[in-house]
């Protein structure tokens, strides 16, 4: 087993200098793109922030360096097709959960009686996280959202 991401850093998204000068070998793109090629345009076209459009436009074009079936010899080719489709970098084209969950794949380990929805949809704050320049969300960053209760 290994990790399919094993990357510490995330130039020129990080804002530890320490993390600016690490090994281009172990930035998280690097890392990321190496398995699941570049973007496409239409899907680099179809981000919301500029700032992530502008940085992705300037990664040079790259297939995948190791496909999926070698990196994980043995694994099922279902296996390899979830996994695939989970890791859709354009979230339009990726796999929900919910689609996830009810692939032929989890029909011996799931038992839909036995789950509950949460009561409450949680928020996840880390767009202001990132605009006041913290590291990382704080701990009051999640907040329910009211709105999306069940009924």
């Amino acid at each position: 087993r290994r990790a399919l991401f094993p990357g510490r850093s995330c130039f020129p998204l990080s804002n530890s200098p320490k993390e600016k000068s690490s090994n281009k070998d172990q930035e998280q793109l690097a890392v990321i793109f190496d398995v699941l090629g570049t973007p496409s345009d239409d899907d680099i076209a179809a981000l919301s922030d500029p700032r992530g459009r502008k940085i992705l436009e300037l990664e040079p074009k790259r297939a995948p360096v190791e496909s999926l079936a070698t990196r994980y010899k043995g694994a099922p080719l279902p296996f390899l097709k979830l996994l695939e489709q989970l890791l859709a970098f354009n979230p339009r084209n990726r796999m929900t959960i919910s689609e996830a969950l009810a692939d032929p794949l989890f029909a011996d380990i799931r038992n839909i009686q036995d789950e509950k929805a949460a009561p409450i949809k949680l928020v996840g704050d880390f767009d202001s996280a990132s605009k006041n320049n913290q590291n990382s969300p704080s701990s009051n960053s999640l907040k329910s959202d009211a709105t999306n209760q069940p009924n």
